[in-house]
């Protein structure tokens, strides 16, 4: 049975957190991984336009997702880009990136997006199904939850 994480469980990631984040990734052969390096999550800790949470579980980071406000061309609107949403190997069946996937879409709802991105290029096949799931659908080499 799934366990369901409550999102006060979702926090902003610390430098502390920085080592634990860096092997997600890698466990699941995440095609960015070896460019998740300490020096750009700390970078993207630090850039007004970027956000870092994690879900901590049993003393490890269990999830992790970096998002992105970008502005939207000839608009004043802003779209949250999902960066990176990677879930640690033994956390995959407690509904974690489900969760994560779910903050990103009510924090874009908070703030007006119209829509939440995912680059889709860089995904595995895995990913682009459970993105599918969520409602979101390919346009180009993006896929797009409207809010």
């Amino acid at each position: 049975m799934n366990q369901v994480i409550d999102p006060i469980n979702i926090r902003k990631a610390t430098s502390l957190d920085i080592a634990y984040i860096r092997k997600l990734p890698v466990q699941l052969t995440h095609p960015s991984a070896e460019r998740l390096l300490p020096k750009q999550l700390r970078m993207m800790m630090q850039v007004p336009d970027h956000e870092l949470r994690v879900i901590r579980q049993e003393q490890r980071v269990a999830a992790f997702l970096a998002i992105q406000f970008v502005p939207a061309r000839d608009s004043a609107m802003r779209f949250l880009l999902i960066r990176h949403l990677a879930v640690d190997r033994f956390a995959l069946d407690r509904g974690s990136a489900a969760e994560m996937e779910e903050y990103a879409t009510e924090i874009a709802s908070e703030i007006a997006c119209p829509a939440v991105l995912v680059r889709g290029a860089s995904l595995s096949g895995s990913a682009m199904k459970f993105y599918r799931e969520r409602g979101y659908v390919e346009e180009g080499s993006v896929l797009i939850k409207r809010i």
